[in-house]
């Protein structure tokens, strides 16, 4: 008997750890993790953590944060993580907590497959720095050339000029997805963190509105996250009927003001707006 228990102990393992890189509830009866996905994940850094999230939900952009979360998910349990099992005569409850901060973490690849889910791969460095609050002076400037640069985005301003640069923002209308979308590292700097984000509404105003302030989310999070997580599995006679998963990730930085900037945002031909936002890191 108490081999059978031990058996099924392992096995809540397993299923526990499948839960990080996919939550079942929110993607597709099959998929198979894109070649890209798997190819960075075998080319991390050994300075870094890698995690793979995906997610299928109502919408694109959705989908997208929920893929992100849950690649952070399996980045936070391999930095803090602690199992109890607890057994009767016929009786057994498995405990999995994980309570962590993660730092640093930055969007390596997306995909989304042709079964609508979004994969997600992300790195984060093993020696995690927290950020400092950025200066006052800091963020009125910024807060001062986004006023300037934002007040023509909702009616589609396709250039805005920053530090006396004329920078080109809005895409034309493309087919699919941006390929910034699926890789935003492929032409910026290493101390650059994004925030990505997609929307489609009824209008152009809305979605863009959305679409900016997924992004922003996006973005917080890559800065600072805080996961908690509690698994519970309790199971009678050797045969599971009850689990039960909570969690909560938020941000420092989800009501606080950092300076961000517009990298760029296209409208895909069915309609989704995709909005890029960057912060570029000053403290450490």
């Amino acid at each position: 008997m108490i081999l059978k228990k031990l058996g099924v102990f392992f096995i809540i393992i397993i299923c526990f750890i499948l839960l990080f890189s996919c939550d079942s509830k929110k993607t597709s009866s099959t998929f198979k993790i894109p070649d890209s996905i798997l190819e960075g994940k075998k080319n991390t850094p050994e300075s870094a953590f890698s995690g793979i999230g995906v997610a299928k939900a109502e919408s694109d952009g959705e989908a997208i944060l929920l893929a992100e979360n849950n690649a952070r998910l399996e980045i936070a349990a391999q930095l803090s993580s602690s199992f109890k099992y607890f057994l009767t005569d016929n009786e057994n409850l498995s405990v999995q907590h994980i309570s962590t901060h993660i730092y640093d973490t930055h969007v390596i690849y997306r995909e989304k497959d042709n079964n609508g889910n979004w994969w997600c791969l992300i790195y984060s460095e093993k020696e995690q720095n927290k950020q400092d609050t950025p200066a006052d002076d800091e963020i009125f400037n910024i807060l001062r050339s986004n006023a300037a640069e934002y007040s023509g985005l909702d009616s589609k301003k396709s250039e805005i000029v920053r530090n006396d640069e004329v920078i080109t923002v809005l895409q034309p209308e493309t087919p699919g997805i941006p390929d910034w979308v699926i890789n935003p590292y492929k032409t910026r700097p290493e101390n650059s963190f994004y925030g990505l984000g997609a929307a489609k509404l009824d209008n152009d105003e809305d979605s863009i509105l959305l679409a900016k302030e997924r992004a922003r989310r996006s973005l917080t999070q890559s800065i600072d996250t805080k996961i908690t997580q509690v698994y519970y599995s309790f199971g009678i006679d050797d045969m599971f009927f009850y689990d039960e998963q909570n969690t909560s990730i938020t941000s420092i930085y989800d009501y606080t003001i950092i300076p961000i900037r517009l990298v760029q945002y296209a409208k895909s031909k069915d309609g989704t707006w995709w909005v890029l936002l960057e912060y570029i890191k000053t403290h450490t």
